[in-house]
């Protein structure tokens, strides 16, 4: 007859596990990059993208909040975004990393970042703050 054993976790091993678990954070050393499949040349203006290293947000966004506390008025977010897309898709400098979060998760990343996109986005967020 074979035997069974239970591994009963003790107290130091749970505590352990906890704090491992509530002080996970991004490795300063790992970089995500962005830039390896894509064009250094932007779609909507044509012009040579700069390569920029930017920091890689985690956790679950709320994208609408964020647009009301920076645009100062009710916007929706899918069509901020289409238009987004349209209009400067490379105006961003942030990457989104997703929920989840561990010791091998990269802090920045590389993408390439339009000067024209950056100035179109100021524009309209300048209009948008006038209104």
């Amino acid at each position: 007859m074979k035997k069974l054993y239970v591994i009963v976790p003790t107290v130091a091993t749970v505590a352990f596990a906890a704090f491992v678990y509530w002080t996970a954070a991004p490795n300063p050393w790992r970089t995500l990059d962005c830039t390896t499949n894509g064009s250094n040349q932007c779609e909507v203006h044509h012009t040579a993208m700069e390569k920029k290293k930017v920091a890689v947000i985690y956790g679950l966004m709320a994208p609408e909040a964020w647009l009301r506390n920076h645009l100062r008025k009710e916007i929706n977010y899918l069509s901020f975004s289409r238009m987004a897309k349209k209009e400067f898709p490379h105006a961003r400098d942030i990457v989104f990393g997703g929920c989840e979060i561990s010791n091998t998760s990269p802090a920045s990343a590389y993408l390439y970042v339009c000067p024209q996109c950056v100035d179109a986005l100021a524009t309209k967020m300048e209009v948008s703050f006038e209104q």
